[in-house]
């Protein structure tokens, strides 16, 4: 079975992208196992082995897939990168991602995983900012 896009109205996504919020503290992952096809009409088959349900995502949950995994899972660089792309507002692409993600967080197929900041310790009298690691010089 595949789950269909169910498309709310606008007022109920914006009130869903600000329940979400912390894009930037957040990112969106697929969860382990989970594996998509694109189909050749540019729709975008989103499953996990072991189960019968499928997601079948429309031409744009593909291209928001693709966006987000170009992205690192950032949901408001995917926004940008869209929106310019699609040549429209960052905020209307943000909606309809926002509802996209919930949709298929609530069917078990992405996970948010919040980010943490690395901080220099504070008794370094020489650390500004963030913390450099690995590379030359570390």
């Amino acid at each position: 079975m595949v789950a269909p896009w169910n498309s709310a109205s606008a007022e109920a996504m914006l009130k869903q992208v600000q329940e979400f919020g912390e894009e930037e503290r957040m990112r969106v992952c697929a969860v382990d196992g989970v594996t998509c096809a694109v189909l050749v009409d540019g729709r975008l088959d989103v499953y996990a082995p072991g189960r019968a349900e499928r997601y079948r995502c429309s031409p744009v949950g593909a291209a928001m897939w693709i966006a987000l995994r170009q992205n690192g899972g950032h949901v408001e660089s995917a926004v940008n990168t869209l929106a310019d792309v699609w040549g429209t507002e960052p905020e209307k692409v943000r909606v309809a991602m926002t509802a996209w993600c919930r949709q298929l967080t609530a069917a078990g197929l992405l996970r948010t995983e919040r980010l943490t900041a690395v901080r220099p310790k504070t008794d370094d009298p020489g650390a500004r900012g963030l913390v450099r690691r690995g590379g030359p010089g570390s």
